[in-house]
């Protein structure tokens, strides 16, 4: 959308099941450095990806994410 600023927008949209881990953090830091508002994930699996997501929640919020219930 022409005229939002950043802190309405996402830098991307992130696969869970096929983007390196380097590059969904790689872009998690761009959000916080560039003032984006938002980051989007999808093609989050039925199983542990945790590890995965601590690559984009460590520098998004400080902290590496947890899995909680859920199939293993």
């Amino acid at each position: 959308m022409p005229g939002l600023p950043p802190a309405h927008l996402a830098p991307a949209a992130i696969d869970v099941q096929s983007t390196p881990a380097s590059t969904a953090g790689s872009l998690a830091r761009q959000t916080v450095d560039n003032g984006y508002g938002a980051y989007n994930t999808y093609n989050l699996p039925d199983s542990d990806v945790s590890q995965y997501l601590s690559s984009f929640t460590k520098p998004l919020y400080g902290s590496d994410a947890v899995r909680v219930g859920g199939a293993a």
